[in-house]
């Protein structure tokens, strides 16, 4: 149907000829108020010819098939993401508009066939454009593309997600997708050797969930998971060999040897790449050092030591990269006094005196930490000096070691004994006298005749500790675990089965001097009685 208007408003009669030779009459009717229209039933170019009395006037115009997009074998017209899809482009008799460029959001994307179709994948939503063509007129539609969920593949080592790995290591494959697992996807994994340039693939399943694979060959690994309406997924790992590093210090030569194996042969890796980088500072000038060397053929490399800490790595292709931060320790050496009972044994309540040096220029060295380790506890020292002293208070192991920053930890280990003493018991007249062979800080005496009594008796010295008032009762005199003791009772040692108790018993020593004199003056009187007696009998013969 095509209308139109005339101006001025006009009643009139228009008629339609063909634009050609032949001007042939295809349509005549009549404007109203200036409105006019009219249907053809062809396409084609025309002349419009509105008749008046004075004159007549004319335009020219043509006509098109509007141009139609619809899809092909589409289900409920959705367009699923990465699935190919078909478009058919017909004029408005449904026929076919064959060879026509298309336009995907400006940008040219293809080109309708002979039957008027147009065949693509899409991955989002667009625009797509119909040009005008000889016979139809031009076209926009929206082509709404519904998204696919797309697959997630994660890899782990030990729970934690990576893309590096090591030979030998086991990787744990989880797929799924909006964080939820997926069930029978497909998995195709391809390895790719860059030595021998052969891709091979190493497996091609269906998983549920997860799978465990071992990474036996080092290379680059394209792990790839399908399945129907789910967006693909590609994700790659690399597998490389470890380095097998030993580090050791020749200090004697003031050098540091390295070798570089194969962690799984064990064999010497030659042309591996040494990095070293450290600071040192001279004349209160900081210098930044950066050695590069290579392995020898036994994967070895000497250099000299650095004055303190650096940062060393190791690269080779087909390796992991090998980094560590050293430390330059010293070795540290300890001497110890030798006021021992034999080597590494101390009595108790001695000094031990500790000298730190430097192992190979015999140089003394003030510590920073002294951390002693005893069975009853531990304590740390700050030493100004080089040569430390600790007061050996307990008996036992002793674990001794000295720190200090850019050395290596000296430890020590040494036993402490006890110390001997000889401990002396008298009673006379209900004193008991008790004389230690030498100073103690404690004795302790527990009785027990009416309930646990217990005595402490606090620094004593060389002389004697009396009790008064003392009572029948059983008693057992206990030293401190420090002391190693002798017993003797008023001058007689007794043997006991312990060294630091001791059972003896108090009876009380009772007074009989007046017992004594009564009976000496019973005696002496009975004497006097019969001399007497004897002297009368012979007076009176």
């Amino acid at each position: 149907m095509v209308s139109g208007k005339i101006f001025p408003n006009l009643n009139t009669t228009f008629k339609i000829l063909s634009d050609d030779a032949s001007a042939k009459e295809i349509y005549r009717g009549n404007a109203v108020n200036g409105k006019f229209s009219f249907e053809l039933l062809d396409i084609g170019k025309f002349v419009l010819v509105v008749e008046r009395k004075s004159c007549n006037t004319s335009e020219k115009f043509g006509t098109k098939y509007n141009t139609l997009i619809t899809f092909k074998d589409v289900k409920g017209g959705e367009i699923i993401e990465g699935k190919e899809t078909k478009i058919l482009i017909t004029n408005q008799k449904g026929n076919p508009v064959s060879g026509v460029s298309l336009f995907c959001d400006g940008i040219a994307c293809g080109r309708t066939d002979g039957n008027g179709i147009f065949k693509f994948f899409a991955n989002k939503t667009f625009m797509l454009s119909v040009p005008e063509t000889a016979s139809t007129w031009p076209a926009k539609k929206e082509i709404m593309v519904k998204e696919q969920q797309k697959i997630e593949i994660i890899i782990k080592k030990d729970k934690n997600e990576q893309e590096n790995f090591s030979v030998g290591d086991f990787a744990v494959i989880t797929v799924g997708a909006n964080n939820s697992h997926l069930e029978n996807v497909s998995v195709i994994i391809i390895l790719i050797r860059s030595d021998d340039k052969i891709n091979k693939t190493i497996i091609n399943t269906t998983i549920n969930e997860t799978e465990i694979i071992a990474l036996n060959e080092e290379g680059i690994y394209e792990i790839f998971a399908e399945k129907e309406n789910f967006k693909p997924a590609k994700k790659v790992i690399a597998v490389r060999r470890n380095f097998d590093v030993n580090i050791t210090a020749e200090e004697e030569k003031e050098k540091v040897r390295i070798k570089v194996s194969d962690a799984l042969t064990k064999e010497g890796i030659s042309g591996a790449v040494v990095t070293i980088e450290y600071v040192t500072t001279e004349n209160k000038t900081t210098k930044e050092i950066r050695q590069r060397e290579k392995t020898d053929i036994d994967g070895e490399l000497i250099f000299k030591i650095p004055p303190d800490k650096y940062d060393f790595c190791v690269e080779k292709e087909n390796y992991n990269k090998f980094c560590k931060d050293v430390e330059s320790m010293k070795t540290l050496n300890v001497k110890l006094s030798k006021n021992y009972i034999f080597e590494n044994h101390y009595v108790v309540f001695s000094n031990l005196t500790l000298i730190t040096f430097y192992a190979y220029k015999d140089v003394q060295i003030i510590t920073n930490e002294i951390f002693v380790k005893t069975e009853k506890g531990n304590f740390s020292i700050y030493p100004r000096y080089a040569q430390s002293k600790i007061f050996l208070n307990e008996t036992g192991k002793y674990e001794i070691y000295v720190k200090i920053k850019g050395y290596n930890d000296a430890v020590v280990t040494i036993f402490v004994e006890k110390t001997d003493i000889d401990v002396y018991l008298s009673v006379s007249k209900n004193l008991l006298t008790i004389s230690p062979s030498k100073q103690i800080n404690e004795i302790k005496i527990r009785c027990n005749n009416v309930g646990n009594e217990e005595i402490y008796l606090k620094n004593i010295t060389y002389g004697k500790v009396e009790i008064n008032n003392i009572s029948e009762k059983n008693c057992e005199i206990i030293l401190p675990e420090q002391y190693r003791g002798k017993f003797y009772v008023n001058n007689r040692h007794v043997p006991t089965n312990s060294t630091d108790k001791f059972k003896f018993t108090i009876k009380k020593v009772y007074d009989y001097t007046w017992l004594y004199t009564a009976i000496i003056i019973i005696v002496l009187l009975s004497t006097l009685v019969i001399v007497q007696h004897r002297y009368k009998k012979k007076v009176a013969k």
